[in-house]
């Protein structure tokens, strides 16, 4: 478990774990504890919000708080939801998708994309402080949990899409989709609820509607997006998987808006 955890570190941030051996059987394991760490950063976040909330603002923090995410995570998710959004905008059979989504460059879809996608996070964090600390915790805790569970989802579900010869995302998408099995989503989806009815607990008078809620809009976020990829490239990528990550990270932040 420990190393599981510790390759779970490894693959989704650039917290220093050590010296780092794993595999693509070793990553694919490893999604099991990706919500232990999607909490994790959660609480290093919400570090930088409250200390920076009190002397800039919600609004400033909250930009600060998502900067302070992008570095510590390498931008790894923001770089595929960018990569995503050109490939799906600008391509218009498979293959074009594919190639578009293996190009560095980023382009108009990609780029309009990660403004929105970084204008409304910082937007859903700014209304959120301002009911309090503990209640943009909690759901920043459960929107970081839910989201990482959703890389399990997506790899247990569906396949892989580029074929077996091109290596340049082969161990980013194909190390989820052929390693995640039944333990692995099982795994993932009981700490993503657990960690959120904890979170819920601690700072909501009634946590079972939000718990309830945060796993139906998670669901139907994963469930959108593949069918999306199933219908546009016959499986994921490792730039899809990213890109349902902050979708439904998103989606999650935008609830807890909405409910607060």
């Amino acid at each position: 478990m420990l190393d599981s955890l510790r390759c779970a570190l490894a693959f989704l941030t650039r917290l220093p774990v050590g010296e780092a051996n794993f595999d693509g059987r070793d990553v694919g394991r490893s999604t099991a504890y990706f919500p232990v760490v999607g909490a994790l950063l959660a609480l290093l976040e919400l570090a930088v919000l409250a200390l920076a909330l009190p002397r800039l603002g919600a609004m400033a923090a909250a930009v600060l708080a998502c900067a302070a995410m992008a570095r510590l995570t390498g931008a790894f998710h923001l770089d595929a939801i960018a990569d995503m959004a050109d490939g799906f905008g600008g391509g218009l059979t498979r293959e074009r998708v594919l190639e578009i989504m293996r190009d560095h460059v980023i382009g108009a879809y990609g780029a309009v994309t990660l403004i929105l996608a970084l204008g409304l996070r910082a937007a859903a964090l700014a209304g959120l402080a301002s009911a309090g600390l503990g209640i943009l915790g909690a759901w920043l805790i459960a929107a970081s949990a839910w989201s990482r569970c959703a890389s399990a989802w997506m790899g247990w579900a569906l396949p892989y899409a580029r074929a077996s010869g091109q290596h340049g995302q082969k161990r980013l998408g194909a190390a989820v989709t052929d390693h995640v099995g039944r333990r692995e989503v099982i795994v993932a989806t009981s700490l993503a609820a657990a960690l959120s009815l904890a979170a819920f607990a601690c700072s909501l008078d009634a946590w079972a509607l939000p718990l309830a809620l945060t796993l139906g809009v998670s669901l139907v976020t994963v469930a959108a997006m593949a069918r999306l990829c199933l219908r546009r490239i016959g499986g994921v990528t490792g730039d899809t998987l990213g890109a349902t990550t902050q979708a439904v990270e998103l989606a999650v932040l935008t609830l807890g808006l909405a409910l607060t």
